[in-house]
């Protein structure tokens, strides 16, 4: 019995050992495998050596140095320089009360009555002042070279408006226009002393009326220095007759730049023939009566031309249809 029960004590320990490990091999077979160990991280890199400054002198809150060495190696000790005084800075308005000064007061507009129109303030003075400059500019250079009027077409067919036109296009004008470095002038083909002025003299009178380029100039210049010739007199006395008519229309024609050219004809008229033109100065001062306000100096020069050439006879004519006139 003793036997027995010990063998059986043994086989039971024997059983349970063997079963328990037959357990563990099985259980080991379907447990999960542990994860892998993480890798092992890379030790930083060493910081890098910066070589070491050299060494400056010692400095005020401004930046300049308050040493300077000298040549033996010693150091003076400057001064740091005066601060500027910092600009005041007005204080702050804040409040309600304090903003209201400063504000300024509005007060509502009147609204005009229905219909009534609004009153307009003077007229700015700056158009004024901006014409008072452009007749202070002195003139450019291209003004002075080249004629500011419209160009006319000399090859057209139809029909001229003057006398003197029609002479420039037939090429009975004994002159052409020359253009000089700063002006233009006139080129004659012989002296006009010796031009026939019963052809010429006339039709020039009347190409001031003439508003084109190369008309305008050609007719002007040519009247001009016809009358200023050596021994105009003697051939423009009896052209009188002729040259008044057409004087008197350019001094009628509305046009201010015809008008100027006629007052320089006449006053050229005045110092040829003198005395000669008091008897058409009736016809000629009653155009002078009103003259445009530019040119209204220029025609008091020009009466005091006729005063001067026609002697107390023209001061009589003259006095007749303007009395106000004074030398």
């Amino acid at each position: 019995m003793a036997s027995g029960s010990g063998y059986g004590f043994h086989g039971n320990r024997y059983h349970h050992s063997q079963s328990s490990g037959m357990s563990a091999i099985f259980g080991q077979q379907h447990a999960p495998a542990p994860p892998p160990p993480p890798p092992a991280a890379a030790p930083p890199p060493p910081p890098p050596v910066l070589p070491p400054l050299p060494e400056q002198p010692p400095r005020a809150s401004s930046g300049q140095p308050l040493t300077s060495p000298k040549p033996n190696g010693t150091l003076i000790v400057k001064p740091p320089p005066p601060k500027a005084a910092a600009a005041a800075k007005p204080a702050a308005v804040s409040g309600t009360a304090n903003a209201a000064k400063l504000a300024p007061s509005k007060a509502p507009k009147a609204r005009p009555a229905f219909g009534s129109v609004p009153e307009r303030g003077p007229a700015p003075a700056s158009s004024a002042k901006t014409k008072s400059v452009e007749a202070a500019r002195p003139q450019k250079l291209s003004e002075q070279k080249y004629d500011a009027h419209k160009q006319a077409n000399i090859l057209t067919t139809k029909r001229a408006k003057t006398a003197f036109a029609t002479l420039y296009h037939e090429g009975g004008v004994p002159c052409r226009i020359s253009h000089g470095a700063t002006k233009m002038y006139l080129q004659w083909d012989k002296p006009p002393q010796y031009l026939p002025y019963d052809a010429l003299l006339p039709a020039a009178a009347e190409g001031l009326l003439e508003t084109e380029h190369p008309f305008v100039f050609v007719s002007r210049r040519m009247l001009l220095e016809m009358l200023e010739a050596p021994a105009a007199v003697d051939k423009t006395v009896p052209l009188l007759d002729r040259i008044v008519p057409h004087l008197r229309i350019a001094l009628r024609s509305g046009n201010d730049d015809i008008y100027d050219a006629a007052l320089d004809a006449l006053a050229a008229l005045s110092r040829c023939v003198g005395a000669a033109l008091n008897s058409h100065l009736n016809n000629i001062i009653v155009p002078l009566k009103r003259p445009p306000k530019p040119l209204q100096a220029k025609v008091h020069a020009t009466l005091q031309a006729l005063d001067q050439n026609g002697g107390d006879q023209a001061v009589m004519i003259i006095k007749k249809h303007l009395p106000t006139y004074s030398t």
